[in-house]
């Protein structure tokens, strides 16, 4: 298998020292795919969203840029272009996003997040390529409200819940391996 990920013992922050959503995405200066996700995730689901946005990308395309410095909420949104290591932006954010509408092979990015503990929102196609069973491993939303609604809730647990996200979110590190 050439997307295993063994689950990370670096940066094992609690869910209070970590702040924000992460979007992960190989761009090549094209919208492309990942492009496409990240432009989805913008237009029909941040405006309700209240935690920041990190954008970490390789050769972030213009038009991507020039969309986000556009928006009302730009301020809250912080694009990050070729990122040698992605291991800190895993471990201080507290929910990852993998909005992708179709597919386009297995997203490493995803099993990277898992294997740090990021709780994971993601679509069902990338649910579905993972091959995750029902029941908690990762969370899917395929419309835009519930999307929203599950990324904002998992940002804005607490203690109480803090220790059944990491949990789920390690124990789908390990099934993904």
């Amino acid at each position: 298998i050439g997307h295993v990920k063994d689950p990370s013992t670096d940066h094992q922050l609690s869910f209070s020292e970590r702040s924000g959503v992460l979007f992960v995405g190989a761009f090549h200066k094209n919208m492309y795919y990942n492009g496409d996700a990240i432009r989805w995730f913008l237009e029909r689901c941040y405006s309700n969203v209240a935690a920041p946005l990190t954008i970490a990308g390789f050769l972030v395309p213009r038009e991507l840029k020039e969309y986000v410095e556009s928006r009302t909420d730009s301020h809250r949104i912080t694009i990050l272009d070729k990122v040698d290591d992605l291991s800190e932006l895993y471990a201080t954010h507290r929910v990852f996003i993998a909005p992708h509408q179709y597919a386009c092979g297995i997203q490493y990015k995803v099993s990277e997040s898992l294997s740090f503990g990021l709780p994971t929102v993601m679509s069902k196609v990338t649910y579905n390529a993972f091959g995750f069973n029902d029941g908690g491993e990762a969370i899917f939303e395929a419309d835009q409200a519930s999307y929203t609604r599950a990324q904002s809730v998992l940002h804005e647990q607490k203690k109480r819940e803090e220790r059944d996200a990491f949990a789920q979110a390690r124990q789908a590190a390990i099934a993904a391996t």
